[in-house]
């Protein structure tokens, strides 16, 4: 059976100190390449549709173009690659934006960098669960102060299985319940908790620490 492939990882960031230092570290791994490096905003789009990599790597903050306007671009362009966040910005504001583009995860730059390439692997392999909830702070509805008096306990564990990065088959598998009714509960949970997707989903879950439940 021939090795998996590396993980194609973009790193876009306009400080050249982070850059190298993200990179050096993902150089000490057998299952990550960096195959690109970008100093604006400009650049990534180009080097996105140049290399077409598995991850981007993404700071908010650059020239050019900011990140929510990368964001924006790829997003019309209707690219697969995984998105993660890693700026300095925590702000509900920011975090309720990228949400709205469907991004993978979200970390400050205060994460270790071993932190960052453990996020990288996850998001590569589907993982949707990468956001701190210190992080997220209310980007959703905030009037409900716990979930207990929300959700059923099927719906709490088919929105901790989601939360996990699980597909929908595998929720199915997991929960022995049909894909039929792993929609029919997201769908539920969505209405009740004032959200439109699966990411702003799990990002609730985090904010309410389901995932320590």
């Amino acid at each position: 059976m021939p090795p998996a492939m590396p993980v194609r990882l973009l790193i876009a960031d306009d400080h050249p100190l982070m850059r190298h230092g993200i990179r050096n570290r993902m150089a000490e791994e057998k299952d990550i390449e960096v195959v690109a490096e970008a100093k604006d905003g400009i650049e990534t789009i180009q080097l996105v549709l140049e290399h077409e990599p598995d991850v981007l790597l993404l700071d908010l903050d650059m020239p050019e173009a900011n990140g929510l306007e990368v964001l924006e671009k790829l997003s019309q362009l209707r690219y697969q690659t995984s998105i993660l966040i890693l700026s300095a910005y925590i702000s509900p504001h920011y975090v309720k934006r990228v949400l709205a583009f469907g991004v993978t995860g979200y970390l400050s730059k205060r994460e270790s960098l071993d932190t960052i390439v453990e996020a990288v692997r996850g998001v590569a392999a589907g993982s949707k669960g990468w956001f701190r909830p210190e992080h997220l702070a209310s980007p959703i509805r905030s009037s409900y102060t716990t979930p207990e008096n929300l959700l059923t306990g099927r719906e709490r564990d088919v929105l901790i299985a989601a939360a996990k990065g699980l597909s929908m088959e595998s929720m199915a598998d997991a929960l022995c319940i049909s894909v039929h009714t792993i929609r029919k509960h997201l769908s539920n949970i969505y209405e009740k908790i004032g959200v439109s997707d699966r990411s702003e989903a799990v990002a609730w879950a985090w904010k309410f620490k389901l995932m320590e439940t």
